[in-house]
């Protein structure tokens, strides 16, 4: 009987890795191309597809000023270049909104752009990867794969 127990308790397991190993929280791209010339790429698509671009944040620039700040300044960030992309889309965030106010957490999206070596990576958090269970989970897929549609259509 405890072998069996074991037996479906190792089973269970290596199930669940496997599921958590096929769903990754984290969307990412790269492409070989400066940032300089992807992120102005980047902001273009968002506003085709419907994304309205509130903030581009060179995270560089601020890096380095709260580091020179700090007492004990951190290493370097390993990149060369870091920026950020803060944006929404009105009707989104109302449907959402409507659905689950809890879900509001995802308006504003943040998609994080850096260069290390001459590939630039694009990344962010993919609102689905959640396992909350809501009913603005439809809207939140459609909000990311209308991001997604935006990197990819931009890094192509």
């Amino acid at each position: 009987m405890k072998r069996l127990i074991f037996t479906l308790m190792l089973l269970l397991g290596l199930t669940q890795t496997a599921a958590a190993a096929t769903t990754n929280p984290i969307f990412e791209r790269h492409v070989n191309a400066p940032i300089d010339q992807v992120f102005p790429k980047l902001v273009k698509s968002f506003t085709q597809h419907g994304l309205a671009v509130i903030l581009q944040t060179d995270m560089e620039s601020i890096l380095k000023h709260q580091n020179a700040q700090a007492e004990k300044p951190e290493l370097p960030v390993p990149a060369t270049h870091v920026r950020s992309i803060v944006f929404c889309n009105a009707a989104s965030v109302s449907r959402i909104f409507k659905l689950d106010p809890r879900m509001l957490a995802f308006c504003p999206m943040t998609v994080n752009v850096s260069e290390r070596n001459g590939v630039t990576s694009v990344r962010f958090f993919r609102p689905t990867s959640i396992e909350t269970e809501t009913k603005a989970r439809p809207e939140l897929e459609s909000l990311e794969k209308r991001i997604t549609t935006s990197i990819n259509a931009a890094l192509k």
